[in-house]
């Protein structure tokens, strides 16, 4: 098939992804109030909820400090009681979610996986993928088994990238209030030298990922092949050939595998390394107050409780940096997924839109095998 263009030479985390996926989108999304619309809408509102939360958990550390610092057993009693409230709070929440993003998970694959089999059975657009389409490779896994971990990878992160630029301007802002603007601004640098290195190599990863979905799909596809003729081979006794052809396919795919261990090595890393500056950070941006003078006249209680309430908050910014750049190794797995369904789908509507009658020319190809074979 000519008019079907080579849509994988370059597959990076880059506008042709953020292109296929938008289209993707369509489908994930068809209305305003289909179920997995509102499962979004909710678990952002949850989302939300979970964030005040952590939020109101977060400084009870500090109030435990002041309260033991002070000595004061009534009101340690009552924090106690409060702690443990907004913990079995946490935890519901936080079941809540895990539970609505499985939900949002299957909805999302039913939805797509719907659409692209009204695509793929019509006419005999399943013919030509798998005859014809060289950049297509194994559409059975691409739509029943990356399809479905693209929706599981990306339901995880969904809410998490949404709300992740609120809860930073909040965290900012905090921030600022006990350190000034250096703070923050520390912060801002840490977590731009580290997205520029991670975007340098999740384009990498999402390469290597695509190639290595190919080659698990044609090792498979192989072994289906040995069940189905297994009678044949038999008869042939060509056991050790189609061995020598299953190592092969091994082999390269296994070499596959390497390289994206190599790369995903190499982008783990640079987040886990991000992970642990976050903390010193912390440290650095605490002492600028202390250092100042600005608590030189709290008590040495009252010192600890404002030391504990500003690490929350410093290190909360912090971690939601660094989030940022630990999704990116669910992103980076995303994109080549949504690579390999998007082309399915562009590759199905190209075909869909194609000159020649799909049922004519499926029927003269058939002749004409049919005819060679009586000659």
């Amino acid at each position: 098939m000519d008019h079907i263009q080579n849509n994988t030479q370059k597959l990076k985390f880059d506008l042709l992804f953020v292109k296929r996926f938008l289209k993707l989108f369509t489908f994930m999304f068809p209305s305003f109030l289909s179920l997995p619309t509102l499962l979004c809408i909710f678990l952002l509102l949850l989302s939300m909820l979970e964030q005040f939360i952590i939020y109101k958990l977060g400084l009870i550390p500090s109030q435990y400090y002041e309260i033991l610092g002070n000595k004061d057993a009534v009101s340690f009693k009552s924090i106690t009681i409060r702690a443990l409230l907004i913990i079995v709070t946490e935890a519901f929440i936080s079941s809540t979610l895990r539970y609505t993003v499985s939900m949002l998970h299957i909805q999302w694959r039913e939805h797509l996986t719907l659409t692209l089999h009204k695509e793929y059975f019509k006419d005999v657009l399943y013919y030509y993928v798998n005859m014809f389409c060289r950049d297509i490779d194994n559409p059975d896994q691409r739509i029943a088994e990356d399809l479905n971990n693209m929706c599981d990878t990306f339901s995880q992160i969904f809410a998490p990238i949404i709300l992740a630029p609120f809860i930073i301007v909040y965290y900012v802002h905090q921030t600022i209030v006990i350190s000034g603007y250096i703070g923050p601004l520390v912060v801002f640098g840490f977590f731009i030298v580290f997205s520029f290195i991670n975007r340098f190599i999740m384009s990498r990863v999402v390469y290597n990922v695509y190639k290595k979905e190919k080659l698990e799909g044609d090792f498979r596809f192989k072994h289906m092949q040995i069940r189905v003729n297994s009678e044949p081979m038999a008869f042939y006794q060509s056991g050790s050939t189609e061995c020598l052809k299953s190592n092969n396919i091994l082999f390269d795919l296994l070499r596959s595998q390497y390289r994206v261990a190599q790369k995903n090595y190499l982008l783990n890393f640079f987040v886990k390394m991000s992970d642990y500056i976050g903390v010193i950070l912390n440290y650095i941006i605490l002492a600028i107050p202390i250092f100042a003078g600005l608590y030189n006249d709290l008590s040495a209680a009252e010192l600890s409780s404002v030391i504990s309430k500003n690490a929350f908050i410093i290190i909360y910014l912090i971690n939601n940096f660094t989030r940022l750049i630990d999704l990116s190794v669910n992103a980076a797995t995303t994109a080549g997924l949504a690579h390999r369904v998007g082309l399915l789908f562009e590759t199905l509507l190209q075909l869909k839109n194609s000159e020649k009658p799909l049922i004519t020319t499926y029927a003269n190809s058939t002749e004409r095998r049919y005819s060679m074979r009586q000659e």
